[in-house]
C-alpha cells in the first residue's frame, strides 16, 4: 500500500511514469550469437554424413582407446585435450558423430561471446566487440571447424577463456578469477601445445599491471600454481610412459625437423624428414626427438645465413587467400556436390571475406591506440608467428588459432575507417556551411609516418602473396562464362 501510494504521489506532482523498453543495443549481443549456433547447426546439418578424414581418424582413435583402457597408446605424438574431449562426450552420449559435431557447435558459438567480451575490453569500445562477434559468427574457419573434430574449435574455446578470465582478474583483483584463468590455460596447453609460447606473455602482463601492488609475486604465484597443477599429471604420465620429461606431447624435434626439410634450395640430403627415419630413430620418445632435434639443428645451420629469411617467404603463404582449408574441404566435395558454378561463386565469397578480413586486421594492427590489453592481444600473434616460421612450413590450419585475434584487430580496424571517414566528411560539411571552401581532413591522432608506413607494406605483402590465386580464380570464372 505505501509503494502504490508513493507511485501515486510522484505522478501527481511530476506527471505518470513512463517505463522505457530497453536499448535495443542490449539485444544485438544475443542476436548474434544466435545467428552463430544457426548458421553452424546448418553446415552440421548438410555435413552430418561426413566421414571422418586426415586427422579426425586419429582423433577418434586416441578417443576410443581411452574409453575402453582409459588413455591412449605411448607412440600417439598428440595434445591429449582433444581425445579426452570426445572421449568424454562418447561416454555420455555413446559414439555418435552427430553428438559431438553439436557440442562443438554449442563451444564455437560461446567463442563468439568471448571474442566480444575480449575484445571489448581489449579496444575499450563496446561497438569493437559487437563487430568482432558478428565478423566471428560468420567467419568461414571458424563455422568449418566447428563441424570437424579437429582440436581448433575446443582451443580457441579455452584459450579465449583463459584471457577473458586473466583481464577479469586485472580488473577485479579477485584470486579466485586468476586460479581459474591458469587451470583453462593449462587445459588449453594440454588442447594444442603451441599455447605455451604465451607464457611469457602472460607472465609479463601480470607484472606490468600489477607492478604497484606491494605483492606483486603473488599473483605470478596464483597463475603459475594452478597452470602447473593443470598440466602436472599429465606431464608426470609422460615422464611414466615415456620416460622423459615432456611436458605436452614429444613432438618438437619431429615439427622442427619436418619444418625445416621442406626449404626450397635447401641441401637437405641426408636430413630429409620421413615418418620412417623419424619412427626408427630410437626406442623410445626421448631418443626419436633427440635425434630428430640433431637433424634440424643440421638444417638449420646448412640455411645460414638466409635460414630465418627462407622461413618467412615459405610462412608467407599460409596467408594467401586461396590457401583456406574450407576452399580445400569444398574442392574435395566434402560439402556434398555442389556445381561447378556454384563453387566457384562460394569460392570468390570465403576469399572476398578472408581478404576483407585481413586488411582491415592490418588496419586495425597498423592504427590502434595501445593499452596493456591490446598490446598483450598483438604478442601473442607475434609470438605464435615466431614458432609457426620456425618449425611449421606449409599449412594454412596453423593460422585458425590465432583468427580470433585478428578478428578483433580487424573489428577494431573497421571502427577507425568509420571514425577516419566521419571526421573527413564532417570537415568537409563544415567547410561547405561556412563558405570557407572544403578543409584538408583532420589527420587521426594516431596518424604518425611509421604507422602509415606499417599499414601500407602489410596490405601490399599480403596483395602480392594474394594476388595469384585471386587472378587464376577469376581466369577460371571468365571461361567458365
Amino acid at each position: 500500500m505505501k509503494r502504490s501510494n508513493a507511485i501515486h504521489d510522484i505522478e501527481a506532482t511530476e506527471g505518470p511514469i513512463v517505463r522505457r523498453s530497453p536499448p535495443l543495443r542490449i539485444f544485438i549481443l544475443p542476436l548474434i550469437v544466435l545467428m552463430a549456433v544457426l548458421v553452424r547447426a546448418y553446415f552440421l546439418y548438410l555435413t552430418q554424413d561426413l566421414k571422418p578424414v586426415f586427422d579426425e581418424v586419429a582423433y577418434l582413435r586416441m578417443a576410443r582407446e581411452v574409453v575402453a583402457t582409459g588413455d591412449f597408446g605411448a607412440l600417439w605424438r598428440w595434445p591429449p585435450g582433444q581425445p579426452y574431449f570426445i572421449a568424454g562426450i562418447i561416454r555420455v552420449a555413446g559414439e555418435n558423430l552427430v553428438i559431438i559435431k553439436a557440442v562443438q557447435v554449442a563451444i564455437s558459438s560461446l567463442s563468439v561471446l568471448l571474442i566480444y567480451q575480449v575484445a571489448r575490453r581489449a579496444f575499450g569500445s563496446r561497438l569493437t566487440g559487437t563487430l568482432a562477434a558478428l565478423l566471428a559468427a560468420i567467419y568461414p574457419s571458424f563455422v568449418a571447424f566447428s563441424h570437424l573434430l579437429w582440436s581448433e574449435t575446443l582451443f580457441i574455446f579455452l584459450f579465449l577463456l583463459s584471457i577473458h578470465a586473466l583481464f577479469e582478474f586485472t580488473q577485479s583483483r579477485r584470486s579466485h578469477t586468476l586460479f581459474f584463468c591458469g587451470m583453462v590455460f593449462g587445459l588449453a596447453c594440454l588442447t594444442r601445445s603451441i599455447a605455451l609460447v604465451s607464457v611469457p606473455a602472460i607472465g609479463a602482463y601480470l607484472w606490468l599491471k600489477c607492478k604497484r601492488d606491494r605483492r606483486v609475486v603473488i599473483p605470478w604465484l596464483i597463475f603459475f600454481g594452478a597452470f602447473a597443477a593443470a598440466i602436472a599429471p599429465w606431464t608426470i604420465r609422460n615422464l611414466r610412459v615415456h620416460g622423459a620429461w615432456v611436458v605436452v606431447a614429444p613432438n618438437v624435434g619431429m615439427n622442427l625437423w619436418r619444418g625445416n626439410s621442406q626449404i626450397p634450395g635447401s641441401p637437405a640430403g641426408r636430413n630429409e624428414f620421413s615418418r620412417e627415419k623419424y619412427e626408427g630413430s630410437g626406442v623410445t620418445a626421448l631418443e626419436r626427438e633427440q635425434y630428430a632435434l640433431r637433424k634440424a639443428m643440421e638444417l638449420i645451420r646448412m640455411n645460414q645465413p638466409h635460414w630465418l629469411l627462407k622461413k618467412c617467404v615459405i610462412h608467407l603463404h599460409n596467408w594467401r587467400v586461396g590457401s583456406s582449408f574450407v576452399l580445400r574441404h569444398l574442392r574435395l566435395g566434402f560439402y556434398g556436390n555442389v556445381a561447378e558454378q556454384t563453387e566457384w561463386l562460394l569460392s570468390i565469397l570465403i576469399q572476398s571475406i578472408y581478404a576483407f578480413v585481413m586488411v582491415a586486421a592490418i588496419i586495425g594492427l597498423s592504427w590502434t591506440a595501445y593499452n596493456w590489453e591490446s598490446r598483450f592481444l598483438v604478442a601473442i600473434v607475434a609470438l605464435f608467428i615466431l614458432i609457426y616460421i620456425v618449425t611449421i612450413a606449409t599449412n594454412p590450419r596453423m593460422r585458425v588459432s590465432i583468427m580470433p585475434i585478428i578478428v578483433m584487430l580487424s573489428a577494431n580496424g573497421l571502427i577507425k575507417v568509420y571514425e577516419f571517414m566521419h571526421q573527413a566528411l564532417g570537415a568537409i560539411r563544415s567547410g561547405q556551411t561556412t563558405g570557407a571552401g572544403c578543409p584538408k581532413p583532420s589527420r587521426p591522432r594516431v596518424a604518425q609516418p611509421l604507422r602509415l608506413i606499417l599499414c601500407t607494406v602489410g596490405i601490399a605483402l599480403f596483395t602480392y602473396v594474394s594476388l595469384s590465386d585471386v587472378i587464376t580464380l577469376a581466369r577460371r570464372v571468365l571461361r567458365s562464362g
